[in-house]
């Protein structure tokens, strides 16, 4: 009984760091309904230009969590010696697309340079160019992550998480083809606060 009881205890505490408060759900959808209010020039973020300059710090965030996202921004923004030479690339889903955007666009980080992209566009990424993509979507797959009834009896149930589904957790290995004309790009994960300018990081040599 102890063992069962241990079980669900896992399940139910996975359960709980999945759920949002009911605050953070509405905050994505005030955010999008202001963002559709602006006329398209409104919508543009400024400093285009830097987006694609390989003289430039160049960060990708892969998240659908707005608030995350921010603070690893924001932190990364706040140790920089010069924001200004700062830029990031944040590549989110199409449902929280126009929630990001609307975020930084209202809250913009500093010196530094946004850029949010939406993953929909990146019409080369498809289940028959991307074998990570192919098996994302497989029945067996969806079959694991989505089976709440068998997640009791498993081990490894912090592994279960469905976001692990999403192909935002696995646009890492996609690096090169998300920014062709970039020589160094720091992915930072949307769990992590900055604690200290990260600019010495691009001056390893990577050995090819």
């Amino acid at each position: 009984q102890l063992h069962v009881l241990k079980k669900q205890t896992l399940f139910l505490t996975q359960l709980t760091a999945k759920t949002l408060p009911k605050g953070l759900h509405c905050l994505p959808l005030r955010l999008t309904t202001e963002y559709y209010k602006l006329n398209s020039s409104q919508q543009q973020f400024p400093n285009q230009e830097k987006f694609e300059d390989p003289k430039l710090y160049h960060y990708a965030i892969f998240s659908d969590n707005i608030l995350a996202t921010a603070v690893v921004v924001n932190s990364t923004v706040l140790n920089a010696k010069d924001a200004s030479k700062h830029v990031f690339h944040i590549v989110t889903d199409r449902l929280n697309y126009a929630a990001m955007s609307m975020w930084f666009l209202v809250n913009p980080p500093g010196k530094a340079t946004i850029q949010v992209q939406n993953i929909e566009e990146f019409t080369w990424l498809n289940a028959s160019y991307s074998p990570v993509l192919k098996q994302l979507a497989s029945p067996a797959m969806i079959d694991y992550y989505f089976k709440a009834h068998r997640a009791t009896s498993d081990s490894n149930l912090k592994f279960r998480n469905p976001k692990y589904l999403s192909i935002l957790n696995h646009l890492r290995f996609y690096l090169p083809e998300v920014f062709p004309k970039l020589n160094k790009v720091l992915f930072l994960d949307d769990d992590l606060v900055v604690q200290k300018d990260l600019t010495g990081l691009w001056s390893v040599d990577l050995k090819g």
